[in-house]
């Protein structure tokens, strides 16, 4: 169990998502215990590794907080809906449906990569700002960002807010009826349709994480459809887990990481739809 946590811990922070994935079918297929109790007790792992994660990210400055926020909100009332029901759908339906949609997102990140709206330029750069703007994310108009991270990289970029709303509000359903699959959908359609860079993209999600499964972890405990034993194993695997991950993924180009996200998604996607056939 701890080393499961630990894996998604490190799968989840490098590629934003996809580790979550395993986790249930994993403990599914290894403890003798309701699905229901052991889908509420992996939402306390989710929470820690998206905490750290967040926490890790903030100190490189790679987190864009106000559009985090913003796409945060509609995350909580759909993980509370997805959770209250729970039943509607068979697991057979979940993750064929899931494995089909992140063997689609995966490839379409790889055919239209050259979408992701990286404007990334070299430390050494001087865009020119605006007065009293903030020192590591600015706008220059109502929609238009500009981050800096730690190392000095700098993205440019401008937020589909109308797209990211619905996508978190469906993704916050998914993760509520089955305790995994947010992620998955969540951080490759901010890259693709939200239009946020791969670095800053993972990086802000974690906002949007952290909601989403703080949300389900009450939602969960007040039904009492949890236990709280395997939710702190889970816990202290995936926070190692998480520390280690976000230090690989910052270290990794743009554009490598975003393939990399990718691949990961395909083979999730032929996971999934081979584990529903199964």
């Amino acid at each position: 169990m701890l080393l499961v946590s630990f894996v998604t811990g490190v799968m989840g922070t490098v590629s934003g998502g996809g580790g979550g994935s395993f986790v249930i079918p994993a403990l599914v297929s290894t403890i003798n215990e309701q699905p229901s109790i052991l889908v509420g007790s992996v939402f306390l792992m989710y929470l820690t590794a998206s905490v750290t994660g967040f926490i890790v990210y903030s100190r490189k400055k790679l987190v864009d907080y106000r559009t985090g926020i913003i796409l945060a909100v509609p995350a909580i009332p759909g993980v509370i809906i997805g959770t209250l029901l729970e039943t509607a759908i068979s697991n057979f339906e979940f993750k064929l449906g899931l494995g089909l949609l992140t063997a689609a997102l995966g490839g379409m990140m790889l055919l239209f990569r050259g979408r992701e709206p990286v404007n990334v330029s070299a430390k050494d750069s001087k865009p020119a700002v605006g007065n009293g703007s903030n020192p590591e994310t600015r706008q220059s108009n109502s929609n238009q960002r500009l981050l800096i991270d730690v190392s000095g990289r700098m993205f440019s970029y401008s937020p589909n807010f109308a797209v990211g709303l619905a996508i978190n509000f469906a993704a916050g359903i998914l993760s509520g009826l089955f305790g995994a699959g947010a992620a998955i959908i969540i951080v490759p359609t901010t890259i693709l349709f939200v239009r946020l860079p791969s670095h800053v993209a993972i990086a802000t999600t974690r906002i949007i994480l952290m909601a989403l499964n703080a949300s389900a972890l009450i939602t969960h405990i007040g039904i009492g459809a949890i236990n709280a034993y395997y939710a702190l194993i889970l816990a202290v695997g995936a926070v190692i887990g998480a520390v280690i991950g976000a230090k690989i993924a910052f270290k990794i180009p743009p554009g490598i990481l975003t393939k990399l996200i990718a691949a990961i998604l395909a083979l999730l996607g032929v996971y999934l739809v081979l584990a529903s056939l199964v």
